[in-house]
């Protein structure tokens, strides 16, 4: 569950930043910078090398943030 749980975030954060490109600054628009822009969010580190500039590339970025701590939690706590 803990594994199936942190891939398919990582999928939805993945392809939705890579379709949402257009949206930051710098735009992404490579799977491989999708991926890090990915990555970088869910481990709440935010270089800020690339930043959502519309609101619905914002609420995406929440959604990630949301979403990375609470799978994170999620799986620490299942596996043990």
């Amino acid at each position: 569950f803990a594994v199936t749980s942190v891939v398919m975030l990582l999928m939805y954060a993945t392809f939705g930043a890579y379709y949402l490109g257009g949206e930051f600054k710098p735009e992404i628009t490579d799977l491989i910078t999708a991926l890090y822009y990915a990555l970088v969010t869910m481990s709440t580190v935010g270089y800020g090398d690339i930043t959502p500039q519309t609101a619905e590339s914002k609420l995406f970025t929440v959604s990630i943030i949301i979403l990375g701590v609470a799978v994170f939690a999620t799986s620490l706590t299942a596996v043990r």
